[in-house]
């Protein structure tokens, strides 16, 4: 009996706070109505940014035995935490001057840069090694770069890198890729698709905010559906309480 008090009393509390929230819309519809467009405004300017601050890590596991292997080799071999692939496609072979002069360019930009651990490329690599990056009909060399910085890091620095590196010119075309910037890449479509979560959110709060707002008729007759509603709620609480 003493639970079932206490359930009573529980549910009359909760119909009592459900009855001052509908008298306190009924009476003042504008302000709640401005109150809910300023948190909807405040929650835009602090909610679209946040793909911008958003780690861009949490691909691997630390505690793995590739984490903690690919820790080792970058620590102790001065191998970088993701491979940045670069290819240098031209109209003759490769190793024709004008390509040669473009992928050894890349080359020493790549080595001038901090965030680079070591850079091989089919025309600094040994010939045996050399061969292996080059494509089947010659036209098409291949850099490899190591991008220092750990998960988060490494994508900013790989993006950086490629902007700097990747044009079309002089019948040269260069292309970046690689683990690195397919990171990149998934950062970018997560951030877009935040946004358009964002943006398909707003149009329903603006057709409920803009529902809320009816003509003085309308309003009465919602005032009055209201009150029938309060009296319904009251009656049930009541009713609740002569059955204990």
């Amino acid at each position: 009996m003493s639970h079932r008090r206490i359930a009573s009393v529980g549910s009359a509390e909760g119909h009592d706070v459900l009855r001052r929230i509908a008298q306190l819309a009924i009476k003042a519809p504008w302000q709640i109505i401005a109150a809910a467009v300023v948190a909807a405004a405040a929650a835009a300017i602090f909610g679209i940014p946040v793909g911008q601050r958003l780690s861009a890590s949490g691909f691997q596991d630390p505690t793995s035995e590739l984490s903690k292997t690919t820790q080792l080799l970058t620590e102790k071999f001065g191998q970088g935490d993701v491979q940045m692939l670069i290819t240098v496609t031209a109209p003759g072979e490769i190793s024709s001057g004008p390509a040669r002069t473009v992928g050894l360019g890349i080359v020493d930009q790549l080595k001038g840069s901090p965030h680079v651990a070591d850079v091989t490329s089919a025309w600094t690599a040994p010939p045996d090694a050399a061969s292996e990056l080059v494509s089947r009909d010659g036209k098409s060399g291949l850099i490899v770069a190591g991008i220092t910085g750990g998960e988060n890091e490494a994508q900013k620095y790989a993006k950086a890198l490629s902007d700097q590196v990747a044009h079309d010119g002089d019948g040269m075309t260069v292309r970046s890729g690689g683990v690195a910037m397919v990171n990149v890449q998934i950062t970018e479509q997560s951030q877009r698709d935040l946004l358009v979560m964002e943006l398909i959110a707003i149009p329903p709060t603006a057709t409920g905010s803009a529902a809320a707002i009816r003509p003085p008729n309308t309003q009465t007759s919602t005032r009055k559906l209201s009150g029938i509603a309060i009296d319904s709620i009251t009656s049930r609480s009541r009713c609740d309480c002569l059955v204990i």
